[in-house]
């Protein structure tokens, strides 16, 4: 099994992985949304999409802090 990427963040003070967030409907969305896609190189780097997700996680009160590195 490839190893997922995550992304420290600080949700109300407290850090935390952010594919281990307690709310499920948040972390489902964002799990989602960071999911790579299919394609012929190999799908897209996760990194990718922290663009498109920041006022998502902005409007959420998240922050990103730092880059994970990967997890099993």
């Amino acid at each position: 099994m490839k190893p997922t990427r995550f992304y420290w963040i600080d949700i109300d003070g407290r850090k935390s992985p952010l594919f281990e967030t307690t709310d499920e409907a948040r972390r489902n969305a964002v799990a989602r949304a960071f999911t790579p896609r299919k394609s012929g190189r190999g799908g897209a780097d996760p990194r990718d999409h922290v663009a498109t997700l920041w006022p998502l996680l902005e409007e959420w009160g998240w922050r990103i802090i730092a880059r994970g590195g990967v997890r099993p």
